[in-house]
């Protein structure tokens, strides 16, 4: 029997209600079957056997009900668990749901085909017919999330950077053309190629890409003006040989400087700056050059970026998703050649210009609340990764850790210098980040 039958008849279908109303009809109002059937479009053979195993108390409501396992209680349920288990990032495969319904339905002593028995697990059948039954549920591909990423996004570690943000903005209320973002993300001359259009049942289908070892292009020991051909406007490059392309200290400050040229920050004029923690964007220099240079930097609790951060919510996304149709379409138009370090700033143009755009940067701001401000950005589903393991921030932090430090902003800003020292919910090791 095929899994998904299609009718192949034209008979009526009824509803229950209708059958209802035609056994009142029939019982109540004394009307003939034919004519209580025809009047409430039901079937009258359907509507003679109802009327007489009525005596039985049979349950109609469901069909095929006797070749389920589950009622629909017990199935929603499953299918709720199933939800919560995703949203939690400890989702469930196929095999070890179908595992689980098994032990389910020993727990509830369900009449089960024997070979649950002999395998230990539900049938493939029973699972395809389950995903049929509730369409909420899908079959998808995760996104791998590290623990700390998954742990440390908790209410207590939102609101350490929302009770900073509010601090700040009241004391020197920045309007929205004063409030900044940075970060740091790598680009490669080979990226994964996007999706193409090809032949259906394909196994495997093949796409030109730059070949050779991936490389970056700060992996440099001197930056010649070649390198830049086709940059956006603006753009300033720093190599950095030993330390292999990655942000550093001397670099962080190299862009603060930058920054201060185009903003024309100063203390009577500053601009907030909002940053993740990461260890270049903490050093004493820096935040030195920010307190004299009109440049409050604020920076998001650690592992909390991909949420809090705008370029990580609204931009860099869609940079990668244009920067891979930028590299094949690239690729398409020099046939037989592959992206080198001198091409690859012309593709990274290409995709700047396609997904900086206004639309996505306000949407970066307003998903976290940052602006318009909104404390009530994130609701008790968008914590539910921090389930297993709540973090709430630590009481004894050391005081030789300036990144780590819980600085109070009203302290820490004065008339003179408005800076706000950066901080941290948790003294877990900072990665670095590579630079673009």
């Amino acid at each position: 029997m095929p899994r998904t039958y299609k009718k192949k008849g034209t008979r009526v279908e009824f509803s229950e209600a209708d059958m209802k109303a035609a056994l009142e009809d029939v019982l109540k109002n004394k009307l003939s079957l034919r004519a209580a059937a025809e009047r409430n479009n039901v079937k009258h053979t359907s509507l003679f056997y109802r009327i007489k195993n009525q005596h039985l108390a049979k349950d109609y409501t469901q069909k095929y009900k006797t070749k389920q396992i589950f009622n629909i209680v017990e199935e929603e349920q499953l299918q709720n668990y199933l939800l919560k288990s995703s949203r939690i990032n400890y989702g469930l495969t196929y095999e070890s749901t179908r595992k689980l319904a098994f032990e389910y339905a020993l727990q509830l002593n369900k009449e089960i085909p024997e070979s649950w028995y002999r395998n230990n697990i539900a049938g493939i059948e029973w699972m395809k017919g389950f995903m049929t039954r509730h369409p909420k549920l899908s079959l998808r591909k995760p996104e791998n999330t590290s623990l700390s990423r998954a742990t440390s996004f908790n209410p207590t570690n939102v609101a350490a950077f929302q009770d900073n943000y509010t601090k700040v903005m009241k004391k020197y209320n920045f309007s929205e053309d004063r409030i900044f973002n940075l970060d740091e993300t790598g680009v490669m001359t080979v990226v994964q190629a996007p999706y193409i259009i090809a032949a259906r049942g394909i196994k495997q289908v093949g796409q030109a890409v730059s070949g050779g070892t991936r490389k970056t292009i700060y992996n440099l020991a001197k930056m010649v003006d070649a390198l830049m051909n086709g940059a956006p406007s603006g753009s300033l490059a720093f190599p950095n040989c030993p330390e292999s392309g990655w942000m550093t200290s001397a670099i962080f400050l190299k862009v603060l400087d930058h920054l201060k040229k185009y903003t024309r920050c100063s203390r009577d004029d500053p601009i907030l700056l909002i940053t993740d923690n990461h260890e270049s964007h903490c050093s004493l220099e820096a935040i030195l050059f920010a307190k004299n240079n009109g440049i409050a930097l604020l920076t998001i609790s650690p592992h909390c970026s991909h949420r809090l951060q705008p370029l990580d919510v609204g931009v860099l996304g869609p940079f990668k998703a244009k920067f891979k149709v930028a590299s094949n379409d690239w690729l398409l138009n020099h046939p037989g050649r592959t992206i080198s370090l001198y091409s690859i700033i012309e593709i990274v143009g290409t995709a700047y210009a396609a997904s900086l755009t206004i639309h996505n940067i306000k949407q970066g701001f307003k998903k976290p609340g940052i602006w318009p401000i909104n404390r009530n950005a994130f609701c008790d589903e968008d914590f539910e990764s921090s389930f297993l393991t709540d973090r709430p921030s630590p009481v004894n932090i050391p005081s030789n850790n300036i990144c780590s430090a819980q600085i109070n902003v009203q302290n820490t800003f004065n008339d003179a210098s408005p800076t706000d020292v950066p901080n941290s919910s948790n003294n877990e090791p900072i990665p670095k980040s590579p630079s673009v």
